[in-house]
């Protein structure tokens, strides 16, 4: 598998991009897949100035960097949407597509109803593609992003 570091200038680029692509939807909730899709988050709240941020924590690989049959969620949301909501699900990428289908099944328990799907990165392989995202990448490319470790 090929590897590509990311910078973070690629980063304040992309989020750029997304946010004003973003902003015609007139978005005013944010939620993130942890642990990836936090600093995405950040950023884009900087940007489009939305106030309410949630999180979903969630495993889909190994220590090893394989992925897991179905994404562990760990932490659920604990609050219900309004039906005027519109959010923004968040991640650094969306690979298989599994984590950002069990996070959207989520908010959907939620009462959630109008969800952007968001991804810095996007592999074609995915069983679903993001309604915005910075970038495709190849399926045999591992992203390393500048708040991760080699």
């Amino acid at each position: 598998m090929n590897k590509k570091r990311v910078s973070w200038c690629e980063i304040d680029t992309g989020i750029k991009l997304i946010a004003g692509n973003l902003s015609t939807y007139k978005p005013n909730v944010i939620v993130t897949i942890s642990k990836g899709g936090f600093i995405p988050a950040c950023y884009l709240n900087q940007h489009l100035k939305i106030r309410r941020i949630y999180s979903i924590g969630m495993e889909f690989y190994d220590e090893t960097n394989k992925p897991k049959t179905i994404p562990l969620i760990y932490q659920n949301l604990t609050t219900d949407f309004n039906p005027t909501d519109v959010i923004v699900l968040v991640d650094d990428i969306i690979d298989s597509g599994e984590s950002m289908i069990a996070a959207e099944q989520e908010i959907i328990k939620h009462k959630g109803h109008k969800i952007i799907r968001v991804s810095m990165y996007y592999k074609p392989k995915s069983k679903i593609k993001p309604d915005i995202y910075y970038e495709e990448t190849d399926n045999n490319t591992w992203i390393l992003f500048p708040w991760e470790f080699e």
